[in-house]
């Protein structure tokens, strides 16, 4: 959870932004194309070529609430946050990324070939394998709460399932 407020510098990236990179690879861009730090709590913005993916580099200052007293010794009297942590390891993909492969695949039954196809409309270049590659760590990430879910319908004394009739042959098995 993050906040935006008027106080906070806002800095968009000139051009296109390879939406593939990572926190580290973005800070690099800050760095580098940009001549700033993203160390000094400012907010980064980079917007991919068709400019439907965002993506945003806050990393908030945090300052002593009592200005009276001294830091210890060899400690800033102002922390700023780290970068985030991404989900996969070593992986370049965050969550809403994860989220999107996991909706495409199973809510609307998508295989990775149409959504290569659908990334590659948007001006994304990712190919079959890539997906295929974060595919298994994003479930992974999720069975903590395939086990909570299991064990909350597991508890309960009885369970209602849909009903749906089995045909063998021309006769109906109930």
């Amino acid at each position: 959870m993050f906040c935006l407020n008027d106080t906070m510098r806002y800095f968009l990236c000139p051009g296109k932004t390879n939406m593939r990179k990572g926190m580290h690879s973005l800070c690099g861009i800050v760095r580098d194309r940009m001549g700033y730090d993203v160390r000094f709590g400012d907010v980064f913005i980079f917007i991919n070529r068709s400019r439907l993916y965002v993506k945003v580099i806050i990393r908030p200052k945090y300052g002593l609430r009592d200005n009276t007293a001294l830091p210890d010794e060899g400690k800033s009297s102002v922390l700023i946050a780290a970068l985030p942590l991404l989900p996969i390891y070593k992986g370049l993909p965050g969550s809403s990324m994860l989220t999107e492969i996991l909706l495409q695949k199973y809510e609307y039954h998508a295989p990775f070939y149409r959504q290569v196809q659908v990334f590659r409309h948007l001006g994304l270049r990712i190919p079959e394998n890539t997906l295929n590659g974060w595919f298994k760590p994003a479930c992974e990430l999720l069975a903590p709460l395939y086990e909570e879910l299991k064990n909350e319908v597991l508890s309960i004394d009885y369970i209602l399932y849909a009903y749906n009739r089995l045909f063998e042959g021309q006769h109906a098995v109930d």
